[in-house]
């Protein structure tokens, strides 16, 4: 099963005020995530949660790689996936 990111307007502005070095780690981050959400809980656990007629899963971000990526702050938590 595969899941996709869906991008909050929030997220995706902080999100392009990043540095490319930056974008592209939360890219490799990103595709880890929708290859396997729950295969990687050193890099952050999956909130299940209920919203409308989908069950989708938020992304919140573990203390390790929540100080790597303290610069996209909040942005990265509000990234939510549901299944494809």
């Amino acid at each position: 099963m595969t899941y996709r990111v869906l991008w909050t307007p929030r997220a995706e502005r902080e999100y392009k005020k990043l540095p490319p070095n930056l974008q592209k780690e939360a890219d490799t981050m990103i595709s880890h995530l929708e290859r396997d959400p729950f295969r990687h809980p050193g890099k952050g656990v999956i909130k299940k949660y209920k919203s409308g007629y989908a069950n989708q899963y938020r992304f919140k971000l573990t203390p390790l790689w929540r100080c790597m990526y303290e610069v996209i702050g909040e942005a990265v938590t509000l990234l939510s996936f549901y299944r494809k």
